[in-house]
């Protein structure tokens, strides 16, 4: 690893999974508290003003599903492990830039 051999070190802001609520749900899954797991669902909702969509959060690199949907990733992996299979569809039709806004 480059960073290592440099002696960098590399933060991952994957913040989502050290909530008290979501190591309590992590728990009770292993537990099997909540039975088998056979299916999930990840469902983000927030808002943001419209100042937060400036210029470079329209672009391909930097749409709001982009920027977060690597957090429902791993909080998906934390609390269930490895995904198999995903199904989504996305629209830029809310805010009207070249990248997506809206994602299911």
């Amino acid at each position: 690893m480059h960073a290592k051999k440099q002696n960098v070190q590399i933060l991952t802001g994957h913040h989502r999974r050290h909530n008290k609520i979501k190591k309590k749900v992590k728990e009770k899954i292993k537990l099997g508290d909540l039975g088998k797991i056979v299916a999930t669902q990840a469902t983000f909702w927030l808002f943001k003003p419209d100042n937060y969509f400036n210029s470079w959060r329209k672009s391909l690199a930097g749409g709001p599903v982009l920027i977060n949907l690597v957090h429902d990733i791993d909080l998906m992996r934390y609390l269930i492990g490895d995904i198999e299979c995903v199904q989504s569809f996305h629209s830029n039709s809310v805010r009207g830039g070249n990248t997506e806004d809206t994602a299911v």
